[in-house]
């Protein structure tokens, strides 16, 4: 007698269990695995304790009857908690609440529903968006800096540039020599990266010069 009444307990309290497993895999089977009202069935699975029935964990229960992992549940419960009882959440993408679930009333004050998922992001991660900036400027202004830099890529010649009849025999800059014959360029030699970067402002230079005869720079053979 006892054995059956054990037996017709666990039997009818399961029957809300098994109605809301069916209801969740329409969702999921229709496009909704993460939704309203996925969120708040798990809410009710986990708050009235109904997936003891099936399993020892309510997160075992949601990965082994849904694939929903336990990260996924969690963030889904929480969304239900806190907003889904709310109307004014109704708005909401699935999405945008799991990424407000922990968002202090400040916060939410300055979020809508209209709302991209970067715009949420930077309202609740002001700082970091503007530490990444300013990271962003800083080396974006280090290279053009570096690049333009006169003081450091000035090539030196090691005679007059001035004098045609005596053409430098060599041009260095900053990690890089050219060496020429008779106006020609026979090798240049590029030692760094930042080298490559100081050769290559030295060219376009030469485009707006005739300190070199251009038909010859096709020629040269770069060695790094």
């Amino acid at each position: 007698m006892e054995l059956m009444n054990v037996i017709t307990t666990a039997s009818t309290g399961s029957v809300d269990l098994d109605k809301d497993v069916v209801y969740i895999r329409e969702q999921i089977a229709a496009g909704r695995k993460s939704s309203h009202e996925v969120a708040r069935t798990l809410l009710k699975i986990r708050n009235e304790e109904l997936y003891t029935v099936k399993c020892a964990t309510f997160s075992d229960f949601c990965e082994q009857y849904f694939g929903i992992n336990k990260a996924t549940g969690s963030k889904l419960v929480k969304v239900a908690e806190r907003f889904l009882g709310d109307n004014a959440y109704d708005a909401y993408q699935i999405s945008q609440l799991m990424e407000i679930r922990n968002a202090s009333d400040e916060q939410l004050a300055e979020i809508n529903p209209l709302m991209t998922i970067k715009q949420i992001r930077d309202v609740l991660h002001p700082k970091k968006a503007i530490a990444d900036k300013s990271t962003d400027d800083s080396c974006d202004t280090a290279t053009e800096d570096s690049k333009f830099d006169k003081t450091i890529t000035e090539p030196k010649f090691d005679k007059n540039i001035s004098e045609d009849e005596n053409t430098p025999s060599t041009i260095t800059g900053e990690d890089w020599t050219i060496i020429l014959k008779d106006k020609s360029w026979e090798k240049a030699e590029i030692t760094s990266m930042r080298g490559l970067i100081n050769f290559t402002d030295f060219l376009r230079t030469q485009l707006h010069t005739e300190t070199i005869d251009k038909a010859t720079m096709k020629k040269v053979t770069i060695k790094f």
